[in-house]
């Protein structure tokens, strides 16, 4: 249980300014990456952190609990303990 919420909070963490710089990107197609740095800065790096390692926690909590039930009811050893 522990694993997959602390999983789901890594990824977000390290993955969370790639996204951050992507939606930018998105909202703004024409501006260079370089000058979205420059503009955002570090907050750039950390906006919507909060939320979305929340998020991803959750959905990977749930997910790895849900495969361990799945494995539980068609008699699939998918665990160590």
């Amino acid at each position: 249980m522990v694993a997959g919420l602390l999983a789901g909070i890594t990824a977000a963490t390290v993955t969370n300014g790639l996204e951050a710089i992507t939606v930018a990107k998105q909202t703004n197609p024409k501006a260079k990456i370089k000058k979205i740095l420059k503009e955002g800065g570090f907050s750039l790096m950390t906006k919507g952190l909060i939320p979305r390692v929340c998020y991803n926690g959750c959905q990977s909590l749930l997910f790895f609990n849900l495969i361990l039930l799945i494995g539980k009811i068609y008699n699939v050893e998918l665990n160590e303990d």
